[in-house]
């Protein structure tokens, strides 16, 4: 058994050039974990050799005509996590940054062996499943995202069938208009999986537990571990002063066009 946290991207930079940080990031703070990144694009080893040193295992899988890279990219991860079946399985966006360890593995320990985990049911009024940090075994993922055992492109086009609650679970719309947490929920809809659902922090507090785009960065408090992680601080030339500053926290000498 290993554990993994799991993140897909497609190859737009403006994602995947946070690597590094991310990295750095869960080396420090889970180290017990290996980092798993999956890729949304035809192999490619110019590519391969790019992100490869800035993860633990780096896979491929093939774009689909018809579904924006992007949205393949939100769900891929929990298509890799239902072949990692007696691995625990960590899922998380490209452009979440932990800033600290204990908050998460207190909700991490809380978890029972065989159920799904959430992080940040508060932030779902409308019963949307909460993606960051969600785990579970392999094969808990494999119960209710591919109980078929379809190949990826074939699951990519099931998926394409599934039912409709908001509309947004349909993987074939725009990129804002396609939702995974709403995809899970269908998925999740017919299951017998056991969910355990742990509050994270309120939006509206955003500002004390995040490093957020919208929300003066208070270097004291990222400095004496007051943050738990950033949160979606992309573009980074456009938040390059507190990417800095959490590179600086990180001791990690980075620099925001390594990728060029």
């Amino acid at each position: 058994m290993q554990k993994k946290i799991i993140i897909g991207v497609n190859t737009d930079p403006q994602y995947y050039c946070q690597l590094p940080l991310i990295q750095k990031a869960y080396r420090t703070f889970f180290p017990e974990f290996s980092l798993i990144i999956c890729v949304i694009s035809d192999y490619d080893s110019v590519l391969f050799s790019k992100l490869r040193i800035y993860c633990d295992e780096l896979h491929f899988y093939s774009p689909i005509d018809g579904v924006l890279s992007s949205n393949l990219s939100k769900v891929v991860r929990y298509f890799h996590a239902s072949n990692c079946l007696s691995d625990i399985c960590v899922m998380n966006d490209i452009d979440i940054i932990p800033l600290i360890r204990k908050y998460f593995i207190v909700r991490f320990n809380r978890r029972k062996k065989g159920s799904l985990l959430t992080i940040g049911s508060e932030y779902y009024n409308n019963g949307k499943f909460p993606t960051p940090f969600c785990t579970a075994e392999g094969y808990i993922f494999k119960k209710f995202i591919n109980p078929l055992n379809f190949s990826w492109v074939n699951w990519v086009h099931w998926i394409k069938e599934c039912g409709v609650i908001d509309k947004k679970e349909n993987i074939t719309n725009p990129f804002k208009n396609f939702s995974d947490e709403s995809l899970i929920r269908v998925l999740l809809k017919d299951s017998d999986c056991n969910i355990m659902s742990i509050k994270k922090y309120p939006k509206k507090l955003i500002y004390k537990y995040a490093v957020s785009r919208h929300h003066p960065l208070d270097i004291q408090r990222l400095f004496t571990n007051g943050y738990i992680e950033g949160h979606h601080l992309i573009p980074l030339q456009k938040y390059k002063d507190k990417i800095m500053n959490i590179t600086k926290f990180l001791k990690l000498n980075f620099n925001l066009e390594w990728w060029k």
